[in-house]
């Protein structure tokens, strides 16, 4: 039987199996800020006989040829397999079945692997890229801190029964700190950043909405929605220096959203904290509760749409997350 080839097909993939071992049927990607990407992938192998244990755990990567009148460069998601299942013969055993079988495969970023380990422990006299760096580099995680504000040092900090991913993820969300990822034809980085200038244009920046056809890339469906939201969030903790003066603070959200009289998100917090951390991590909070409230949803023929980039739909400027 004649091996197939991925050389001209528009989506391809390269496993440790090296060349063409696993042919790419098709996939879906699935990012959002401050979340883990997933993809998953159907394909078969192309002639080859390998066991699930061989490509567990391993790196692999998928290149997206994007529209040519936008750019001649692929699009590359890279991860590790974190799930694979052979999903029955594409011919029959009398024809090598057993080396053109089907699998499917759950591709994640590296970091995952830092949900797998639950720890106890204390971090004293850090601030958070401090702990952040310490922890993603454990995990062997390729990360970049793009980062603007300053961030005092806590006294202490207390991972408990927490795995080293859930622990990292409340952190960033206590201080305001959101993360995205971007991917090369070799590598996936872990993007941490702060400020909103961290979005810059896409590659298709200017968009036109239609909902008829076209060979030029366009966005063909588009939708907003807005939901109830909750009004205020308030958090209280304790001063083991001043036990009768405990810190606290009360939030509102913002007034041009409709909100739930008498809402509020409360949440006790047992570590040593001052005013003004009560008051940055309220604030975070709030944003975080009413940050969905509003959503802009779509569906694009374009290629490079990914998270962390702009676009420009009319008069409307968006951030993709």
């Amino acid at each position: 039987m004649k091996k197939a080839t991925q050389i001209n097909n528009f989506i391809r993939i390269s496993t440790p199996f090296g060349t063409d071992a696993i042919i790419l049927n098709s996939f879906e990607y699935k990012e959002k800020v401050s979340d883990l990407f997933s993809l998953h992938a159907q394909a078969y192998f192309n002639g080859q006989h390998e066991e699930l244990n061989n490509i567990i755990g391993k790196e692999v990567v998928i290149a997206m040829d994007n529209d040519p009148s936008v750019s001649f460069q692929p699009r590359y998601f890279h991860g590790v397999v974190s799930r694979a299942k052979l999903a029955g013969s594409r011919v029959t055993t009398a024809h090598q079945g057993e080396n053109y079988r089907n699998i499917d495969l759950l591709i994640e970023p590296k970091v995952r692997f830092a949900d797998y380990r639950v720890h106890s422990r204390i971090f004293q006299n850090k601030d958070i890229k401090e702990i952040v760096s310490e922890v993603l580099s454990e995990h062997d995680v390729s990360f970049s801190l793009k980062l603007t504000k300053s961030y005092s040092k806590y006294t202490y900090k207390v991972q408990y029964e927490e795995s080293d991913l859930a622990f990292v993820e409340r952190l960033l969300s206590e201080e305001g700190i959101a993360y995205c990822f971007s991917h090369t034809n070799s590598a996936h980085i872990l993007e941490l950043f702060d400020d909103l200038n961290f979005y810059i244009p896409g590659s298709e920046f200017l968009v036109e909405h239609t909902t008829g056809t076209g060979q030029a890339s366009h966005i063909y469906s588009w939708n907003e929605t807005q939901i109830l939201t909750t009004k205020a969030a308030h958090k209280s903790g304790f001063n083991m220096l001043k036990p009768l003066s405990p810190p606290q603070n009360l939030t509102s959200g913002s007034a041009q959203l409709f909100s739930v009289p008498n809402s509020e998100h409360y949440e006790y917090l047992a570590e040593a904290e001052t005013d003004d951390e009560f008051v940055l991590r309220n604030t975070h909070a709030i944003e975080s509760l009413q940050q969905d409230v509003y959503q802009c949803s779509g569906e694009s023929s374009c290629r490079t749409f990914a998270v962390g980039k702009l676009l420009n739909l009319k008069t409307m400027r968006i951030r993709l997350e």
